[in-house]
């Protein structure tokens, strides 16, 4: 899947795009487009929401990599609010957005950047993401334009089994490329994510990423001030230009 193409889309009024105008040649289950599009339309009329998620990545045993886990809990607000809280071994992180400045601080170090950023979510994700290789977790299902994206990115997309995730019945769609075998599974009662698989072929054959959402919340009532950074009086500010945002 395209990272940080599919960013949040939907909660910032963008218009959605029913159906796919993709016209590529490929195997695409009528079935597997209608619950991609079904998600995309309940996710475009949100007002604000919240998730945790429960991430593991796992690498080749070539690549010498350990395995890792982290634990994030996300919350959106219309075009241009966000919070971000991560939490994996030895580092925990808040990215904070309130329209206009994106800061990061390290709870364990104490230290925070902040920077200027543009009007919009969608923006300031892809920018952060593209400049500092910052990955912001579940964002590929939240663009308007899912269903062309995978259509584009992936030959075959078909709508394989029901199953349950966490007691919740879900249907799973399995879409497969030369580089990724994916399987994302949608809560069938609300046609929200689930589960999103990546098991990765070609050169990075051994690598999996696996997203499970947890307790997801539509339209709750977030306060600004969660989305407003102020530091710490004993808080270290660091230079952003500087310091990977990542490290």
């Amino acid at each position: 899947m395209k990272k940080y193409k599919l960013i949040f889309g939907s909660l910032l009024a963008i218009a959605l795009f029913y159906g796919c105008s993709d016209t590529k040649e490929g195997l695409y289950d009528p079935k597997a487009i209608s619950t991609i599009d079904k998600l995309s339309e309940t996710i475009g009329k949100l007002k604000s929401c919240s998730y945790s998620l429960s991430t593991d990545i796992t690498y080749s045993a070539s690549s010498g990599k350990p395995a890792l886990h982290k634990d994030s809990d996300v919350y959106m607000k219309g075009p241009s609010k966000m919070y971000i809280y991560t939490k994996e071994p030895g580092s925990r992180k808040g990215y904070y957005y309130n329209g206009s400045e994106l800061a990061l601080f390290r709870f364990d170090n104490n230290t925070y950047e902040t920077a200027k950023a543009p009007d919009n979510t969608i923006a300031t994700i892809t920018a952060v993401h593209d400049k500092y290789g910052v990955d912001f977790p579940a964002a590929d299902f939240f663009y308007p334009t899912l269903t062309d994206d995978l259509i584009h990115d992936f030959d075959t997309i078909v709508a394989t089994k029901s199953t349950k995730i966490g007691g919740v019945d879900c249907q799973e769609i399995n879409a497969v490329n030369a580089k990724a075998n994916v399987f994302i599974s949608i809560e069938k009662a609300t046609n929200l994510p689930k589960k999103l698989e990546i098991y990765y072929l070609g050169k990075e054959k051994g690598k999996s990423y696996t997203i499970t959402f947890i307790d997801f919340k539509t339209n709750p009532v977030l306060e600004d001030k969660l989305f407003n950074f102020i530091p710490p009086a004993t808080a270290v500010k660091t230079e952003l230009l500087t310091k990977k945002l990542e490290d």
